[in-house]
């Protein structure tokens, strides 16, 4: 949308109802068991809004009329693009430690699903209780009791962290002369310097006598990559 004192803007809102994906088809289980397993929302994100604008800032010199104000404060456009994208669904992985010679720690399966854990209970944790080490209830996940280790798990219970950014930027144009502009630039990138996490430790390790996890240090905690931290750059052009 265009409005009449200088400012441009647009949004657009995706909201994903579903994101089905059809895994590994396993032989040792039935159509509805398969079904029940292998159809799951990985990778779905439901919310991403993204928000553009621009505004020409009026001249001050029209308030104030001296070379200062037109030097200075007259021919500012800013604009921007905001993001906010909500977490994506996934699953929880394991494996084993201290395994002994010749026991089972797969599943057995050719060209079949992989292994996957236990669900003991609900493992979503509100965005406002979530912590850096603690994302997740680790304790909702445990090892398979199934003979198979094929477990109970469906893939998407695990609701990852969003983010939003905010990339600014600031362009004044100063008048040479005829036709010609001298145009200076300021633009930042993730100007807040928001933390945008790209990946949680959603793999835990069990002891294969004890079934103890074994890596509780890191298990539910944000894995420290990230996207880009702020970037500011400046320029100019004719």
């Amino acid at each position: 949308r265009r409005s009449s004192d200088g400012l441009n803007y647009g949004f657009a809102y995706t909201y994903q109802i579903s994101n089905e994906n059809l895994g590994s088809i396993d032989p040792f289980m039935t159509d509805e068991q398969n079904r029940a397993r292998n159809y799951n929302s990985s990778g779905r994100r439901p919310h991403t809004l993204v928000i553009n604008y621009s505004y020409e800032v009026p001249n001050l010199s029209s308030k104030w009329n001296n070379i200062i104000a037109k030097s200075i404060f007259d021919n500012w456009q800013v604009s921007g693009i905001t993001s906010v994208l909500s977490g994506t669904y996934g699953g929880f992985g394991y494996s084993y430690s201290s395994v002994p010679g010749g026991a089972l720690s797969g599943n057995g399966s050719i060209n079949g699903g992989g292994n996957r854990p236990n669900m003991l209970c609900d493992p979503f944790i509100p965005r406002g209780d979530r912590t850096f080490e603690r994302q997740f209830k680790t304790e909702c996940i445990g090892p398979p009791t199934d003979a198979l280790n094929f477990g109970t798990s469906k893939g998407d219970e695990f609701y990852g962290p969003g983010f939003y950014n905010f990339d600014i930027s600031a362009f004044k144009s100063v008048p040479m002369g005829g036709n010609r502009r001298l145009q200076l630039r300021f633009e930042m990138y993730n100007a807040f310097n928001n933390d945008q996490f790209t990946g949680t430790n959603t793999n835990a390790q069990f002891h294969y006598v004890t079934r103890e996890l074994s890596n509780a240090a890191t298990f539910g905690s944000l894995n420290g990559n990230t996207l880009s931290a702020r970037r500011i750059q400046k320029g100019e052009g004719y």
